[in-house]
């Protein structure tokens, strides 16, 4: 059941659209101000896919979903009358365009990084396999598995497709149909190459493993599928919301995306000649630095042609050897994040991801870590600037061609009159400027701050009994005061343990937090509530009084926000009790993701808790 047919499920539970007066959300819960009570289903609601729980308080309906909460609430309002009240108490907290992008790149490449990181292993192993002919590239075997590990890469607009449709709200089998049609001519060899329309010369065959483009083409979509649903009549929209989106956003791809993104990579590259023949230095820093950053926007495939070129006219290339820092940059990057990362899923996929990157892969090291941690990312360009100047300074050169570098592929720097140790150097630099200079700032990151005396009292000072559980995963309290047991507090979602094992606090002073080191992953905005996600996996929630929502953030006071890395025992916020007079103001911390472990243990005593997980 997918979130609209969840919503519709929901909507009819509860009396239908006419019985809805208001609906709000929270940060885990749907709150429907209703008609008539006496209309609602609460059994059906209990059975919906997805809910984990329904409560009725003070007139309000409240149907728990969890984390999924916001993509219901949007399928919800869409199935809603016009003059229904409709607001968001939990949007998404305003970030800079810097942010933005880059929560978006990993909200898109994030779902299948492991995919990528698998396929692009495969991919870095069959390399030095048919470069050392230990398996020719003309078995059957070598093929088979050649098939598969490009496969990914080749089709990455499907999958690019189906993730930034998630993410720019728009339908996903339309952009399956945009990214299936900028991937087609490449299995057709009747189709050209290029044709002229209205003037403009369109290029078919270059979107095998795009990801600007696509990504572009399916933000441009939602907008044109928006605007078409507004002009056409809905008794239309079945079959021709995506017959007009699909032949739209198709001709803007072809007509105006791809030769954007073409006419930009043959500035690169005119750009990168003009500065070579003027400083070989500053051509290898720039395009050193900014190597990775190309592919990552796709844009290399416009300058490794013009290498390919220089190969075939010349004998020799210079961006080759000056772009292969760019992979050791990352990849040195990676590895020193995965040095100081604590366990948990991170931890995974920078082990992966640096094992890709071992083989000239580096798609994986990127989305998985470097752009979601944003630093090791930029060290990686810098380290890369420094090999690139390295490069240009020698000269060196490349004498014959492929699209990926790696320690398997330096034989093609061996030629006359080359200086290979020069580009053994520039990779070296590279590679180990980025892996000294990431895990210095990763260790920076996860090193737990010093915590004082006062601080200290929140943290449970007797050891777990269990020598089955991890002293490493102990949680510090958020809030000072008396620690009770979560079935005692007054409200069926969290004392049913519905949203996951955890313990509530009656505070006894204002001082908040952060009981994780990990990130921010929710500030709500009305305030009342704020979540985390621990470096070893743990995701918490701590939800301060009970309907608090209701005060829209008055009393509450946080020095952090979404995204920021907090250290366990950091002081995060501050909450004026005095404003809480009229709440119950006993706080629920809780484990949302307790399904995801074996054996939850949660210990209390009157100034002490943990929360161990093994």
């Amino acid at each position: 059941m997918d979130d609209r047919q969840r919503a519709q499920a929901i909507l009819e539970a509860v009396g239908g659209k006419e019985n809805v007066s208001s609906l709000t959300h929270c940060a885990t819960r749907l709150r429907f101000y209703l008609n008539n009570g006496q209309k609602v289903e609460k059994e059906e609601i209990k059975e919906v896919p997805g809910v984990i729980q329904y409560v009725e308080s003070g007139g309000q309906h409240q149907v728990v979903i969890g984390s999924d909460v916001v993509d219901v609430f949007d399928e919800l309002v869409k199935l809603l009358p016009e003059d229904a009240e409709k607001q968001v108490n939990e949007p998404k907290e305003k970030q800079t365009w810097y942010d933005e992008l880059f929560a978006t790149i990993s909200a898109i490449f994030t779902p299948y990084i492991g995919v990528l990181a698998a396929a692009g292993i495969l991919k870095g192993f069959l390399i030095p396999l048919s470069m050392y002919n230990i398996l020719p590239a003309d078995s059957g075997l070598y093929q088979l598995l050649s098939i598969l590990a490009s496969g990914v890469f080749t089709l990455l607009p499907l999958f690019i497709a189906v993730t930034a449709a998630n993410r720019f709200k728009t339908n996903q089998f339309i952009a399956l149909a945009i990214a299936a049609a900028m991937i087609y001519p490449l299995t057709d060899a009747s189709i050209l190459d290029s044709a002229s329309l209205l003037g403009l010369t369109i290029s078919f065959k270059t979107y095998g493993g795009a990801v600007v483009p696509t990504i572009l083409a399916i933000w441009a979509q939602s907008y044109i599928e928006r605007g078409v649903k507004k002009v056409l009549p809905k008794v239309t929209h079945t079959v021709f919301v995506p017959f007009f989106t699909i032949i739209i956003t198709g001709i803007a791809v072809f007509a105006l995306i791809g030769p954007l993104g073409n006419g930009i990579a043959n500035l690169i590259g005119t750009a990168y000649f003009s500065v070579y023949a003027f400083s070989p230095i500053l051509a290898g820093a720039l395009l050193g630095g900014l190597f990775q950053l190309l592919v990552m926007v796709g844009l290399h495939w416009g300058i490794l042609p013009i290498a390919l070129i220089n190969i075939q006219n010349t004998g020799a290339d210079t961006i080759l050897p000056i772009g292969s820092n760019g992979v050791f940059g990352q990849f040195g990057a990676v590895v020193g994040a995965w040095l100081f990362l604590r366990k948990g899923k991170d931890k995974e996929i920078a082990a992966s991801a640096s094992l890709s990157g071992f083989f000239g892969i580096t798609e994986p090291a990127i989305y998985g870590i470097n752009l979601k941690y944003k630093m090791p990312f930029i060290i990686g360009s810098i380290s890369a600037a420094l090999g690139g100047a390295i490069s240009g300074f020698f000269e060196t050169k490349a004498y014959s061609f492929t699209p990926v570098a790696n320690i398997f592929t330096f034989s093609m720097f061996v030629g006359p009159g080359n200086n290979f140790s020069a580009q053994l150097l520039a990779n070296g630099v590279s590679f180990f400027v980025a892996l000294v200079a990431t895990a210095l700032w990763m260790r920076k990151q996860m090193k737990t701050v010093s915590i004082s005396e006062e601080e200290q009292k929140i943290i449970s000072a007797e050891p777990v009994a269990s020598t089955n559980l991890s002293e490493a995963n102990l949680v510090v309290a958020p809030l000072n005061g008396e620690y009770l047991p979560i079935s005692e507090i007054n409200d069926p979602v969290f004392s049913s343990k519905s949203m996951g094992e955890g313990f509530a606090i009656k505070p006894s002073e204002g001082t908040v937090y952060a009981p994780v080191s990990g990130v921010v992953e929710l500030v709500a905005q009305t305030k009342h509530a704020i979540g985390f996600t621990a470096d070893d996996g743990k995701q918490l929630l701590i939800h301060i009084g009970l309907n608090t929502v209701e005060l829209n953030g008055k009393g509450f006071s946080w020095q952090v926000k979404q995204g920021d890395r907090v250290t366990a025992g950091q002081v995060i916020g501050q909450v004026d009790f005095s404003q809480l007079a009229d709440y119950d103001t006993t706080t629920a911390v809780v484990l949302t993701n307790t399904l995801d472990y074996p054996e939850v243990k949660i210990s209390l005593t009157d100034k002490n808790h943990l929360i161990q997980t093994k």
